[in-house]
């Protein structure tokens, strides 16, 4: 499970920087995941309730976890149509040419978090 990696990794860059702003307890972090991520949320929800229980991350001991899901889309690049494919091909259900560039959804980032 990748997901527990990804956590830690989330959780020990919202640290550092929560300890650069003189952060003493995050209150909540938001992460935002796209489809194409290859990372599941339940599975980082679990990572995050088994992480954020450790010493090193005390600072997350009351910590809400938010996640929003980001659907893929994609656009065309012959007639510009924007479309979430349903297939790793990307045709284009206005022309049918296939190769559109996907321009959301391959996305796992911290959005933002909240302290005192």
């Amino acid at each position: 499970m990748h997901e527990m990696s990804l956590m830690e990794s989330a959780l020990t860059m919202v640290r550092t920087m929560a300890g650069e702003r003189d952060i003493k307890s995050v209150r909540e972090i938001c992460l935002k995941v796209g489809e194409l991520s290859n990372a599941m949320p339940d599975a980082l929800t679990f990572a995050y309730d088994v992480l954020h229980r450790q010493k090193e991350f005390q600072v997350f001991s009351s910590c809400i976890l938010r996640i929003e899901w980001e659907e893929t889309r994609a656009e065309c690049q012959l007639c510009g149509t924007i479309y979430q494919p349903d297939q790793k091909l990307l045709q284009c259900p206005s022309c049918h040419m296939p190769g559109g560039v996907i321009t959301q959804g391959e996305d796992l980032q911290v959005l933002y978090f909240e302290g005192e």
